[in-house]
């Protein structure tokens, strides 16, 4: 069986086309995988900087004491620089009420009930003694 001469040529432009696709898309497949590679290694710095800003932050956490509520805000009191701070209170754990003691670490605040019995104790001492002398 004999091959028309235009097939041949058709062939060979064909096989020469696939062979630049497949070129490309192994250039292509390359730069994504090193695309790819490079921002897993971005994440994982960005990750090692923010849990050591993480760490930072448990340390210097901020302790509030909820004083009253007023509308959907808890207005409380910072234990260390005794200011007034409003907090929404869709922010804060369920359950809370006038006098719980909250701790904000990591972005959140949490219900320190520890904290609590040993203010609650304090004041009672302080009371105690204020009328006993």
């Amino acid at each position: 069986m004999e091959v028309e001469p235009r097939v041949i040529r058709n062939s060979a432009r064909t096989t020469a086309t696939l062979g630049t696709n497949n070129t490309l898309k192994h250039n292509e497949k390359n730069r994504f995988i090193r695309s790819f590679i490079s921002k897993i290694f971005q994440k994982l710095n960005s990750e090692e900087n923010n849990n050591s800003k993480l760490e930072l932050k448990e340390e210097i956490n901020e302790v509030y004491v909820i004083d009253r509520f007023e509308g959907n805000y808890a207005i409380c009191e910072n234990r260390g620089t005794k200011e007034m701070k409003n907090i929404n209170i869709y922010e804060l754990p369920e359950n809370i009420k006038e006098g719980d003691v909250l701790r904000y670490i990591n972005n959140e605040y949490i219900l320190d009930l520890e904290l609590r019995s040993e203010i609650e104790e304090r004041i009672k001492n302080k009371t105690k003694n204020i009328f006993e002398d």
